[in-house]
């Protein structure tokens, strides 16, 4: 239900009260924010849209699939408060959905050593277990039918 336009840093926005729980919210940016009250609302979107402004530079890399992805964090989503990445070589920045593994670019070089061992030792073995891999029921059926 629509219960007023608030103005918050500039933008306005259509409170509503949610007819089932009675919290206030409103949206920002296509998500909905939610406050038991109107001054916590007002409180959290101010919030999020001060957040959202503020743009930092934050180098890391990753290793993923095979490669050492680099990274920067430029800020926080204003809505969502997922992290804003941008990606070398890729336009633009995208959002991260709960990643936690930012490590300092100081490492890379033996963040790539350790990912691609890694990655040929997983290889390897996947090898070892498909090549050595049997039946072990057929094999208890093959020692019984021997022994009779």
């Amino acid at each position: 239900m629509k219960l007023s336009d608030i103005e918050i840093k500039g933008r306005k926005f259509g409170v509503e009260v949610d007819q089932d729980d009675g919290k206030f919210f409103a949206s920002l940016d296509g998500d909905r924010v939610y406050a038991p009250s109107l001054d916590e609302l007002k409180t959290k979107l101010a919030g999020r849209l001060t957040r959202s402004k503020v743009k930092v530079s934050i180098p890391f890399v990753r290793w993923d699939e095979g490669k050492l992805l680099k990274g920067i964090i430029t800020g926080i989503h204003a809505s969502n408060g997922n992290l804003l990445v941008a990606w070398d070589g890729k336009k633009g920045s995208e959002q991260e959905y709960g990643y936690k593994e930012y490590i300092n670019p100081v490492v890379a070089d033996e963040l790539a050593r350790l990912g691609k061992a890694r990655d040929d030792a997983s290889q390897a073995f996947d090898d070892l277990i498909e090549k050595h891999n049997f039946d072990g029921q057929e094999a208890v059926q093959k020692a019984m039918a021997k022994q009779e």
